[in-house]
C-alpha cells in the first residue's frame, strides 16, 4: 500500500504546476488561450524527457544485467525502443504547439 501511495503521490507533483495554472484568471482574449496552450505543453513537454532519462537507464540496466539471456536482451531493446519513440513523439509536440501558438497568433 505504501509503495502504491508513493506512485500516486509522484504523479500527482508532475501535475502540481497545472493546479497554479487553473487558479490565476480566466481566458480573456487569443493569447491568454495561447499562453496557456504553451505553459501546459512545455510541462509536459519536460516531464516527458524527465521520464525518458529515468527509461533509457532501466533499459541499460537491464542490457547490463541480462546474464546473455535473448529474452533479456530483446526486452531490454523494446524498452530502449519505446523510449526513443516517446523522445521523438516529445519533440513532435514541441513543434505543434509552436505550429498551434503561429496559427493562432495571426
Amino acid at each position: 500500500m505504501k509503495k502504491l501511495s508513493q506512485k500516486i503521490g509522484g504523479v500527482g507533483l508532475l501535475f502540481a504546476p497545472l493546479t497554479a495554472l487553473g487558479s490565476t484568471s480566466t481566458l480573456q482574449n487569443a493569447n491568454d488561450v495561447i499562453s496557456l496552450i504553451a505553459k501546459v505543453g512545455n510541462w509536459m513537454y519536460s516531464g516527458l524527457l524527465g521520464l525518458a532519462v529515468v527509461f533509457v537507464i532501466v533499459a541499460a540496466y537491464n542490457f547490463m544485467f541480462s546474464g546473455g539471456s535473448e529474452e533479456n536482451v530483446s526486452k531490454a531493446k523494446n524498452q530502449l525502443l519505446y523510449t526513443l519513440i516517446a523522445v521523438a513523439v516529445a519533440f513532435l509536440s514541441k513543434g505543434i504547439i509552436s505550429l498551434l501558438e503561429t496559427l493562432l497568433s495571426n
